[in-house]
């Protein structure tokens, strides 16, 4: 959860922290603050590909199946601005025969993928659903991940749990020192915020069926970290 340095505790000062030497007596701390909570949207990953006899086949083709997703993105109220393409290739495709022949060229494959931020966390399943019924099984999914987009209450909190820790810490070895704790020096945000989530993987024979898909949100991790420096009373 954090480091501290203590400084001005030897002979003649001189101490350091990080290499840079720290004027007076008095204890620098970092801490931590981590609070949960539910996010509030949803990252979906998918790509689309087909193989094709020639290159501009294959690249027609993933411009027909990327259209029908865009449709099925559009159908379910996803704003063109929260959609973007991550990369687009074209490889040639062979086929390595098993007594160490020639390879047999069987055509080429063009893929493109994309990355979609869905807002309305509670329809992400309906809406990954229609993409996968739009395009057919020229797509994959990748990711579906729960994400948040709301930070500012879930951030002060942390921030404010950060400062607690923080405060605790640089009592705790003012009294292991005997020392008193003087005014406050400083204070950095180290990160601010950091978001831990878990990514929900699945595959398009997956949300594929008959059956409604339900993308659980769970919870994620919200976390801010600081450092901060008190001097010691003389």
């Amino acid at each position: 959860m954090g480091a501290l340095a203590i400084s001005g505790c030897s002979i003649g000062g001189g101490d350091t922290y990080q290499g840079v030497e720290s004027p007076g007596r008095g204890v620098t701390v970092q801490a931590s603050g981590t609070v949960r909570v539910v996010p509030d949207a949803v990252m979906f990953s998918f790509a689309v590909s087909q193989r094709a006899d020639s290159n501009d086949a294959a690249v027609s083709s993933v411009a027909q199946m990327a259209d029908a997703a865009r449709s099925a993105l559009d159908g379910a109220g996803v704003d063109s601005d929260d959609i973007s393409s991550r990369t687009v290739t074209v490889v040639p495709e062979y086929e390595y025969p098993a007594n160490g022949g020639s390879p047999v060229l069987l055509g080429f494959r063009a893929t493109q993928s994309f990355s979609v931020l869905l807002r309305d966390a509670a329809a992400a399943g309906e809406t990954v659903q229609a993409v996968v019924r739009g395009v057919g099984d020229g797509l994959s999914v990748e990711s579906v991940t729960p994400t948040v987009l709301d930070l500012a209450e879930a951030t002060e909190r942390a921030r404010t749990e950060a400062v607690e820790q923080a405060k605790k810490k640089a009592r705790d070895y003012a009294d292991l020192f005997d020392a008193e704790l003087g005014a406050l020096q400083s204070v950095t945000e180290l990160s601010s915020p950091v978001v831990m989530a878990e990514p929900k993987l699945a595959g398009a024979a997956e949300v594929a069926s008959d059956a409604p898909l339900q993308i659980d949100l769970g919870t994620s991790e919200v976390t801010v970290s600081i450092e901060a420096r008190w001097s010691f009373k003389d």
